[in-house]
């Protein structure tokens, strides 16, 4: 029965667990994801601005520059396309992505791509964000990163490992604590258990100790004690009057065999004398009865 109890008790802590830990998992993905996804739009935003140039005239202008130091100081490709989706500006490192053609899809329609709204560490591929580039009303092209994902990838990993070690020592807690209260509760059960086994074996003085477990099995322990005190009682009496009945029923069956021992010689018919000999035969047999009695109520 304890183990039935610790591990219903642990099946709810694993629920319970389960249903705070997976929402709050997926939320720190997505938050890490939005940390990120948040700072290449505002670098594509800036790259932007600067881009209206390189489109318009066909020169590079310090667009060039600004990728390149960015490509080498943060490892991210960037690139600068016109509506037509030709290459006017890329770092050195810009390679188009899975995800690049959808973005550039919602750019050059004049919206902002950002990305995946989380990163999960099993899904490989970088996070790939676009920008419009804006002349007027018209959409003359779009900014285009590539960030690798790597990083969020092992941070959100962390988080979810920092998870299941809080989780694992929830669980832990909560087994000990099972343990702890299964024992609170079953032992009453427990004792009764092993005293009811005593009273059986003979020991009518066994009782439980109803100091310890749950209010509603002290009050049973209680009442399992009173009841035995009662049968107790009931049975001392019961021997007592056995023993009290058996002496006085003695005195006067053997005084009665005497009387009927006496008779005897006077019996001359055959008839007489077997039915003297069925009487000493049956105040023999109350006499061993008698002493049965006395035996019981011993």
């Amino acid at each position: 029965m304890r183990r039935r109890l610790v591990i219903s008790y642990l099946l709810l802590m694993v629920l319970v667990l389960m249903a705070l830990e997976t929402p709050l998992a997926a939320t720190l993905a997505t938050r890490e994801t939005d940390r990120v996804r948040a700072d290449r739009l505002a670098d594509a935003t800036r790259f932007a601005s600067l881009a209206g140039p390189a489109l318009r005239g066909g020169t590079p202008g310090p667009i060039d520059n600004e990728l390149r130091s960015y490509d080498e100081l943060y490892g991210i490709g960037a690139a600068v396309v016109d509506r037509d989706r030709r290459t006017v500006v890329a770092s050195a490192s810009w390679r188009a992505a899975p995800g690049t053609g959808a973005a550039l899809d919602t750019a050059l329609s004049g919206q902002q791509a950002s990305g995946p709204e989380s990163v999960w560490p099993w899904v490989d591929g970088p996070i790939v964000v676009a920008v419009p580039i804006n002349d007027g009303g018209e959409v003359l092209g779009a900014v285009v990163t590539a960030t690798p994902a790597d990083a969020v990838r092992r941070s959100v990993t962390t988080w979810w490992l920092l998870l299941a070690g809080l989780g694992l020592l929830a669980v832990l807690a909560c087994v000990l604590t099972a343990f702890g209260l299964a024992g609170w509760v079953l032992r009453p059960v427990t004792e009764l258990d092993a005293v009811t086994h005593e009273i059986a074996e003979g020991d009518r003085g066994a009782r439980v100790q109803h100091r310890l477990g749950p209010p509603e099995l002290r009050r049973l322990a209680t009442s399992f004690n009173h009841m035995a005190d009662v049968v107790s009682d009931v049975m001392d009496r019961q021997r007592a009057f056995v023993a009290h009945a058996s002496h006085q029923l003695r005195n006067p069956l053997t005084a009665l065999r005497l009387r009927v021992e006496e008779l005897g010689p006077s019996l001359t018919d055959p008839q007489g004398r077997a039915e003297h000999r069925l009487a000493l035969e049956e105040t023999d047999r109350l006499a061993l009865v008698l002493d049965a009695l006395l035996t019981l109520a011993r």
